[in-house]
């Protein structure tokens, strides 16, 4: 079972004084204050309302019983929690290039988001550091892919989660906060 949860980033409830110093520490590396602000939001929320603390081993979020993978675009922040290694990735849609669009062997922006978010989820999974997506063969993932477009605020989301065993509609369950 994955858990994934959406949750509208509120930057204005946040109260950085019960965040630990090793978050602090890793939320102010971010040079861009949105990045910072949405950082800081997700483990406050999640120190808050779900008592999870997180750590890192190689730059990676992990957590006790479990794995969590953490993803955000434009106001919503996407995590997901699994007792097996998984990642998730989620993308507003927006209008994207013909060029761009071709860049990623993609005909539609439809399209295109699908293989983005899977590419970022993949990357997310693997837990690989510093790649460039340009040279991931989506072909070569062969992993377990659930997509799903999601409507929040009258924007199209593409909601993509990777993991090792096969998921469908009745594994995941999500909820928008």
């Amino acid at each position: 079972m994955i858990e994934i949860e959406i949750i509208k980033i509120q930057v204005e409830e946040i109260d950085y004084s019960i965040l630990s110093t090793n978050i602090l520490n890793r939320v102010n590396k971010y040079n861009n204050k949105t990045r910072r602000e949405t950082s800081a939001f997700v483990y406050y929320y999640l120190k808050k309302y779900k008592n999870i603390e997180v750590n890192f081993i190689n730059n990676h979020p992990i957590i006790k019983n479990g794995y969590i993978s953490i993803s955000h675009s434009n106001e919503y922040v996407v995590i997901a929690y699994s007792t097996n290694r998984i990642g998730v990735d989620i993308e507003m849609e927006r209008v994207i290039s013909k060029r761009i669009i071709n860049k990623m062997h993609s005909t539609t922006s439809n399209e295109f988001f699908r293989i983005w978010t899977k590419l970022e989820a993949y990357i997310k999974y693997s837990e690989i550091e510093g790649v460039d997506i340009r040279n991931i063969n989506i072909d070569d993932i062969n992993l377990y892919c659930f997509h799903k477009e999601v409507i929040l605020d009258n924007n199209i989301y593409y909601l993509t989660v990777v993991c090792d065993n096969e998921v469908g509609e009745n594994d995941i369950h999500i909820k928008t906060l």
